[in-house]
């Protein structure tokens, strides 16, 4: 899932089942859709990763993404969970 306000995209809920990781599919789908978004002229992607997501976290940082900072939030159940923003910077270079 991928939005859009104008300044900066950013996306939620990527992932590849475990049997079919390690194949290319999750960087192909991040290729796919920062395409789109060069032509947008959308200059930033951000996303937001479980700080406890250390593979996700590695992937991400493999293919451009730095650390921007970090957020703990409660859900529903009160249970609370850091999650790391990062962000692709460099759609338009």
């Amino acid at each position: 899932m991928v939005g859009y306000e104008g300044h900066r995209r950013w996306i939620n809920y990527v992932g590849v089942l475990p049997e079919l990781q390690r194949r290319g599919y999750a960087k192909w789908m991040m290729a796919e859709t920062k395409r789109p978004l060069r032509l947008e002229g959308c200059a930033k992607i951000n996303l937001q990763v479980r700080s406890s997501n250390s593979q996700a976290i590695a992937f991400y940082k493999n293919i451009g993404f730095s650390e921007d900072r970090s957020l703990a939030w409660a859900n529903a159940s009160n249970t609370m969970a850091e999650f790391f923003i990062l962000r692709l910077a460099s759609l338009l270079i």
